[in-house]
């Protein structure tokens, strides 16, 4: 009779903890794809800012100044963004954010599919003091990507014009194809490519 007891203990233990390990919902912020605009305004508040199909807040992310960005289509959430406002003098931070950040994610989600270290320019590649300037020059960009069932995550660091730009994104997997073509114009098109 101990052994039943202590087996069914051991079983419901596995269980919670397998349960408590998934319980993350597609979508962004707690909300899954779809949610509407007046569910998303009745959860974060009133918006600092409505263009068109973005809503903006800010707020802590990470322990992180953002804005968050929620992009609808059709009236309904398909991408949600965190772009992170933080500036640093010593530009190598930035480089320590996206690795706390993909830290955290793997912590989440596991591995990311693509994990990727870019140089354009190696100017600075034999310099790691030098690396978070390689990235505002646009020499350097760090990318990292996550799939799960419904949801495309991207964390990206990459810069220009001596600024350095370090974005979260989740985008809806469904509608990812029709958010590229409200962005960029019909995509499917064959333009002789």
């Amino acid at each position: 009779m101990k052994k039943i007891a202590v087996l069914l203990l051991l079983v419901l233990a596995v269980s919670f903890q397998v349960h408590t390990e998934t319980t993350y919902i597609d979508g962004f912020r707690g909300l899954p794809w779809g949610t509407s605009r007046a569910d998303i305004i009745e959860r974060e508040g009133p918006p600092l800012l409505i263009d068109g199909n973005d809503m903006m807040y800010t707020g802590l992310v990470a322990k992180r100044q953002a804005r968050i960005l929620y992009e609808l289509l059709n009236g309904k959430l398909v991408s949600g963004t965190y772009s992170f406002t933080n500036e640093y003098i010593n530009k190598n931070l930035y480089i320590d954010d996206f690795k706390d950040l993909k830290i955290r994610l793997i912590k989440k989600y596991g591995e990311p599919a693509l994990n990727n270290i870019e140089w354009s320019n190696n100017l600075y590649k034999d310099n790691p003091s030098e690396w978070g300037k390689a990235i505002s020059s646009g020499h350097l960009a760090y990318y990292a990507e996550w799939s799960l069932n419904e949801t495309r995550i991207i964390l990206s660091l990459h810069g220009r014009n001596d600024d350095i730009t370090l974005m979260l994104i989740y985008v809806a997997k469904e509608q990812e194809k029709a958010l590229l073509n409200n962005i960029f114009g019909n995509t499917d098109q064959d333009e002789g490519l």
